[in-house]
């Protein structure tokens, strides 16, 4: 039987798909971005401006990443600490 840090260390538990299916606040931002990046995509016409847009694009999505990893490892490492704390 694989534990449960397994099953998250194989990307078999997902906590941000959790947040995506029971939150209706970011499945309503998740539209609006969509809305808004089809939206720039077809006005920037110029070859250079939507170059740049993905190059933008791919800049938030590393941030977005970088974030979100260190903001599940504090909250895992946090959990931890009160796992300890109470079996002490």
């Amino acid at each position: 039987m694989i534990s449960c840090i397994e099953e998250l260390w194989f990307g078999n538990i997902e906590p941000i798909k959790a947040l995506e299916q029971n939150d209706s606040q970011a499945k309503e931002l998740e539209a609006l971005i969509q809305r808004n990046h089809e939206l720039l995509k077809k006005y920037l016409t110029k070859e250079d401006a939507y170059n740049r847009f993905e190059i933008y694009e791919g800049c938030v999505e590393e941030y977005i990443t970088a974030v979100t990893k260190a903001s599940f490892s504090e909250g895992f490492k946090l959990g931890l600490k009160f796992a300890v704390e109470a079996l002490v």
